[in-house]
């Protein structure tokens, strides 16, 4: 089964996301809108485009990328909520101690 269902046009459609620490709620939005940390963005601004100072375009292109790296993880390993996907998500948008994601 895919969390992320894709439209005609190939662009997954928009999922909303509630993330809880502990079952304390830290985040719920859009998927798409997920906030990942200005490090991390960076990081990867370097790594795929080598700019150290990230205009809006490449921001928003490491943006989809981590999105589909994460969306990616999940669908190999959705059904035992794999502490890697966590970590993952946790390093990517700064949210320590993830211990729940719920899809809707």
């Amino acid at each position: 089964m895919s969390l992320f269902h894709k439209s005609a046009k190939g662009s997954h459609s928009q999922k909303s996301v509630s993330i809880y620490q502990d079952n304390i709620l830290i985040y719920q939005g859009k998927w798409n809108e997920l906030p990942f940390t200005e490090k991390i963005i960076t990081e990867y601004s370097i790594r795929f485009f080598n700019d150290p100072d990230p205009c809006y375009i490449h921001q928003d292109a490491v943006r989809v990328r981590l999105l589909a790296e994460l969306e990616e993880k999940w669908e190999n390993t959705y059904a035992e909520a794999s502490t890697d996907w966590y970590a993952a998500l946790s390093a990517y948008t700064g949210m320590d101690g993830i211990s729940e994601v719920i899809f809707s």
